[in-house]
């Protein structure tokens, strides 16, 4: 997961009202991926008069609005999208969206609300994505409105930001960041074989691409097909930058959790070592619940899911 990074937040789909699926593509995505935030608003505008009330179209124009400054309504928008949707983990998407948008606007205690509402969520199936939330809270608490975010995750934002700019003017840039949204949604609905093929479309345009080679391998783990998974993960940890830590460390992590269910745990061990290593300087809490994962593994032997 991409912290402080709206393309990743967004997961921007296409539905069926009545299912709250995509519906045909609204061109939102686009328009979002290019900073173009008034046509994004526009066009969601324009295919929630075709579906009414689809849930994803819903999400989309609460993105749109919170990107535009019009903070309070697209916080109600994205709780009508939350209603909307049927399934926890896009009901947490729209929940961590609000949460978001509260804590660059300063409303920590809001913020706060929001966040621990998507620690429950989320927290039974990906724990670590719960921990992440709460440390939202403490640095929204700590930090007055007009603090500035972590380095680290200000010189993710920095990049994230010159890599959306540059797909705005590069067409092949453009396809691979479309597909990159589509993988992540289709990875939260955990339709895996989608998100597999989506990534590959994605890495046709931008071969070598980090996030989409780490995405591809969670959707190759998702599908069993682990030995492939880790190979993937591998290449994304080498194409990530080497002052990027959060890229490298997350693709560590994802092989030691794919070992781990797969109880390859003296493996899974090796990994979660190597994770600890990598985070405890700047992160010594996730280092030690890397350190539990290990003693989990080695007594669990039969586990195949959290």
């Amino acid at each position: 997961m991409r912290v402080w990074c709206w393309a990743t937040v967004a997961v921007l789909a296409i539905g069926c009202s009545s299912t709250g699926r995509p519906p045909p593509q609204s061109g939102t995505a686009e328009a979002m991926a290019r900073g173009d935030y008034p046509s994004a608003l526009a066009q969601a505008d324009q295919a929630l008069a075709r579906h009414p009330g689809n849930a994803w179209l819903l999400y989309e124009r609460g993105a749109a609005l919170v990107s535009l400054g019009q903070l309070d309504e697209g916080l109600a928008t994205l709780r009508r999208a939350e209603v909307a949707f049927r399934h926890a983990p896009e009901q947490a998407l729209a929940v961590y969206r609000r949460a978001l948008a509260l804590e660059y606007a300063g409303r920590c205690r809001e913020a706060a609300d929001e966040y621990t509402r998507y620690a429950a969520l989320v927290g039974d199936a990906q724990p670590k994505l719960a921990t992440d939330a709460l440390a939202h809270i403490r640095f929204c608490a700590m930090a007055p409105p007009s603090a500035s975010a972590p380095p680290e995750a200000e010189r993710a934002e920095r990049a994230e930001r010159a890599r959306l700019e540059r797909a705005a003017t590069d067409e092949r840039a453009m396809r691979a960041e479309v597909a990159q949204t589509e993988t992540v949604r289709a990875l939260t609905a955990e339709n895996y074989r989608a998100a597999l093929d989506d990534a590959d479309r994605g890495l046709a345009a931008a071969p070598g691409d980090a996030w989409l080679l780490y995405n591809k391998g969670a959707a190759l783990a998702d599908l069993g097909r682990l030995d492939e998974a880790l190979a993937v993960l591998r290449e994304a940890e080498a194409r990530f930058a080497p002052g990027d830590l959060h890229g490298r460390s997350v693709a560590v992590y994802r092989r030691a959790i794919a070992l781990e269910l797969a109880n390859r745990c003296e493996e899974a061990n090796a990994e979660m070592q190597r994770y600890a290593q990598m985070v405890a300087p700047s992160q010594p809490e996730a280092a030690q619940r890397a350190i539990t994962h290990i003693r989990y593994c080695v007594t669990s032997p039969t586990r195949r899911t959290f």
